[in-house]
C-alpha cells in the first residue's frame, strides 16, 4: 500500500533523531500526577504541565 509519500533520506532521519534526543523526553500527565500524589512535585506542577501543553498546540 503506497501513500504517495517521499521516503526520507538516511541523513534526514539522523537529523530528526538527533533533534529529538537533544530535546529530551517530556513527562506524561500521568507521570506528573503520580509525582504530585507522592509529593515529589508540588501541585502547581500539574498546572505548569497543562499550561505548557496548551501553549505548544
Amino acid at each position: 500500500m503506497s501513500l504517495g509519500l517521499v521516503r526520507p533520506s538516511y541523513e534526514q532521519v539522523r537529523v530528526l533523531v538527533h533533534d529529538a534526543r537533544r530535546r529530551g523526553r517530556r513527562p506524561s500527565a500521568g507521570d506528573v500526577l503520580l509525582d504530585v500524589t507522592f509529593r515529589v512535585r508540588p501541585p502547581e506542577a500539574l498546572i505548569d504541565y497543562l499550561t505548557a501543553a496548551d501553549e505548544a498546540s
